[in-house]
């Protein structure tokens, strides 16, 4: 579907549109977007808008919420509520595909040169004041800021960023197949590193109650997309899968999505109109921003430096899944609560054990790490929201443990879960790589691995967490 058939339903006024999520068309080939030529939006970072941009960002806004028909901008909005994919590998494309319908709207009711613009939180640590602003159409009063705790530098800076940006596997990166076999984006399976972390940690941040008893904000929650925050929010997200995509990583390849079957690169998101016709748009069609007909200022900047026409993404599909290593994988039942955390201790075969010491190894000597994952399933989370940061080999971790501390592995935050998911099983996966934390031990014959958890920031009277289920596996390099 390109942007011309688009608007062309956008422009009846009649039609109601819903990206939902269809089957694989089995042995079907993905349709591609034709490249668009020089007509490549740039989208920029907030910080570098000139004060035309910011006022054509606000005319959009209004733009969208004066349209009487069914695609004003509260309508729009409330596809995430219906529709959106999250805790699954369909987290990164359905959001892409979604900003791009957005932003062809936008466009079409403003100038062509519109552009989404995004908010770089990693660097400019505070919400733009053009959205504190209450004259300006970006600012939202169902917010809840939580005053100075902006989420720390460890948990969403460069470096941080950067670790995240190091893994090789999609898998571990942007997310795990869903559960069924329906591959429905609104089935969960387990949320990536991103997803997981600066995702839902900046949602927490501008959606969830202050103090317990309030009330949480849009952002925290199914209205999410009523923010305006959450347009430059996901764009930003989309530009760092996007530099994912194009970084090289040393030793190492990417690994995707299997093709066999065409199960992830051939699902569909389809907009399904009142009188029936049907606009479809393709996993594989979201893979390069280029397709879409848009790039972001800092990969401008590196083309122009360069001569490249287009920096873009190389997806190299693997004929069968990445194989894996699992150690033993253990059901669990271990209560976690702001006042203790949970200690799970692993016991690997020696089998995994061989192979995680080869790896490690062969990974030192190439300068690189091995990927190594931690999956922990959760059979509830805290009813307010909060974050978990995970120790490796650190038994004795607790709420005094810095983040500086060797046996630190990263954080899981958790995000508002949202109607349009399957809830029949209230589980949520979450995946972490843990491979340069693993190395910094002595892998032994017969030693065991323990991962701690340490509740963060839950209010004081949430129930306790269910840890229903843990494993580890190492990723085979490629």
């Amino acid at each position: 579907m390109n942007r011309r058939e688009f608007l062309g339903v956008s422009a009846s006024g009649c039609a109601l549109p819903i990206l939902r999520p269809l089957a694989p068309v089995g042995a079907a080939t993905p349709r591609r977007h034709s490249a668009p030529g020089k007509n490549i939006a740039q989208r920029k970072n907030l910080s570098k808008l000139t004060k035309e941009e910011w006022e054509l960002f606000e005319s959009a806004i209004i733009e969208m919420k004066n349209q009487k028909n069914n695609l004003g901008y509260n309508q729009f909005a409330n596809f995430h509520n219906t529709s959106c994919a999250h805790r699954n590998w369909f987290f990164f494309p359905w959001h892409r595909a979604y900003l791009y319908y957005f932003e062809v709207l936008c466009r079409k009711l403003t100038k062509e040169s519109f552009a989404l613009p995004y908010w770089d939180w990693s660097t400019d640590r505070a919400v733009p004041q053009r959205f504190l602003d209450k004259k300006s159409p970006l600012y939202f009063e169902d917010r809840a800021l939580k005053g100075k705790d902006f989420p720390t530098e460890a948990d969403i800076g460069s470096k941080a960023i950067s670790d995240l940006l190091a893994t090789s596997s999609f898998r571990s990166f942007g997310g795990t197949a869903t559960d069924l076999k329906a591959n429905d984006s609104r089935t969960p399976g387990a949320a990536g590193g991103i997803e997981g972390g600066p995702h839902n940690i900046i949602h927490e941040y501008v959606g969830r109650a202050a103090r317990e008893g309030d009330k949480h904000s849009a952002m925290f929650g199914n209205r999410a997309a009523l923010d305006p925050l959450f347009w430059v929010h996901h764009a930003n997200l989309d530009r760092i899968w996007m530099r994912w995509c194009v970084t090289e990583l040393k030793g190492r390849t990417k690994q995707w999505p299997s093709q066999k079957g065409n199960s992830w690169a051939a699902t569909k998101f389809e907009f399904v109109t009142v009188n029936a016709v049907d606009k479809s748009i393709f996993v594989e069609d979201c893979l390069s921003t280029y397709d879409l007909g848009y790039t972001y200022d800092e990969f401008a900047k590196e083309e122009a430096k360069t001569g490249a026409k287009r920096l873009d993404s190389v997806v190299k599909f693997l004929n069968v899944n990445a194989s894996a290593v699992n150690a033993a994988e253990q059901e669990l039942g271990a209560a976690l609560n702001i006042k203790r955390p949970a200690v799970m201790t692993l016991k690997p075969s020696n089998v995994f054990l061989k192979n995680l010491r080869d790896n490690l190894a062969e990974s030192s000597k190439k300068g690189t790490h091995v990927e190594s994952r931690v999956r922990i399933e959760f059979q509830s989370v805290p009813h307010g929201g909060g974050r978990v940061r995970v120790f490796v080999n650190n038994p004795d971790a607790n709420s005094s443990t810095r983040v500086t501390d060797p046996s630190y592995a990263g954080f899981i935050s958790f995000f508002s879960p949202h109607s349009a998911h399957k809830e029949d099983d209230p589980k949520e996966e979450y995946i972490l790589d843990i491979g340069k934390t693993l190395a910094k031990f002595e892998v032994k014959e017969d030693a065991t691995i323990t991962v701690t958890c340490v509740a963060e920031g839950w209010w004081s009277d949430a129930p306790d967490a269910l840890i229903r289920r843990i494993s580890v596996e190492i990723a085979e390099q490629t």
